[in-house]
């Protein structure tokens, strides 16, 4: 394309073809005819063939003319949607978002913070809905979903945000009335809480060969609640363990869990939800940093 075929002379051409004359194209432009009548011209040289034809209301473009017509039309609906995307890109982002977790994900690495993202974010609110239930994000039961399984479902966008540390815990208490101290344990006397995926319950048999269960349960907030109360040790999740005053088990480290955020391709794009993700996975990468 010639550097004088760009979209002064097809706006040109385009104000023209709708008031069929160089004045009324000029008033529409905010130029002056002499302006309007050299981009057209420069516009011709380029393509190098004539655009108009006189005709009965003044200017009308030829066959020629009405295929850029076509081409200037498709620009101008482009830079418009440009312009209309730029626009919102720079709108503070406001409205609901609703973000599904599981219990220890909506305590632990969400609630905590959300007062961060109101300070960056003031038309912003959360509806935060804790549940084990995998919500269809599809259906719009959620905006995004914070899992502690890589989604499955194909059609989703999915980040991995952060890799949660964990290891065995027990209570001083528990590990007392066994007469056990963290590096010195009897697997056969070591009562444990179970909930772990089964990639950790192969792990602890294998590290812990006939340690007996005594409870399980269905999340890390009731086996952390167990594991204070005496009942056994558990997998746990370092940050939460330690502030609760547990013991580290010396017996290695567990295969560790990643948090996923998921949502639904058309539903990532809306600017709240957008601005919501991104603060997750600021907050996480700092959280993963830190070791939290």
């Amino acid at each position: 394309m010639d550097a004088a075929f760009d979209w002064n002379g097809l706006a040109a051409l385009l104000a023209v073809s709708r008031g069929a004359s160089l004045a009324s194209a000029a008033r529409a432009m905010g130029v002056d005819a002499t302006t309007v009548g050299r981009r057209l011209a420069q516009l011709e040289a380029s393509v190098g063939a004539p655009l108009f034809h006189r005709g009965r209301r003044g200017r009308e473009v030829n066959e020629l003319g009405a295929r850029l017509v076509a081409v200037a039309e498709e620009t101008e609906r482009r830079m418009a949607e440009a312009r209309r995307g730029a626009a919102v890109e720079h709108q503070a982002p406001e409205g609901v978002v609703r973000v599904s977790a599981s219990e220890w994900i909506g305590v632990h690495l969400v609630a905590p913070h959300l007062g961060a993202l109101r300070a960056q974010h003031p038309r912003l609110a959360i509806d935060l809905v804790l549940t084990a239930t995998v919500l269809d994000l599809a259906r719009g039961e959620a905006d995004i979903a914070l899992r502690l399984s890589r989604p499955e479902e194909p059609e989703l966008v999915r980040r991995r945000l952060c890799t949660m540390g964990s290891s065995v815990w027990a209570s001083k208490e528990f590990l007392r009335a066994r007469a056990m101290t963290a590096q010195r344990l009897d697997a056969a006397r070591l009562d444990r809480v179970a909930y772990t995926t089964p990639a950790e319950e192969r792990w602890i048999e294998r590290v812990l060969p006939g340690a007996p269960v005594a409870l399980r349960v269905a999340n890390i907030a009731a086996a952390l609640a167990a594991v204070v109360g005496g009942v056994g040790a558990a997998v746990l999740p370092d940050g939460q363990a330690a502030a609760a005053g547990l013991v580290r088990l010396h017996v290695g480290v567990p295969p560790q869990r990643a948090v996923w955020m998921a949502m639904h391709p058309e539903t990532a794009r809306v600017p709240r939800v957008r601005a919501v993700a991104r603060f997750f996975e600021a907050t996480m990468a700092a959280l993963s940093a830190s070791g939290t």
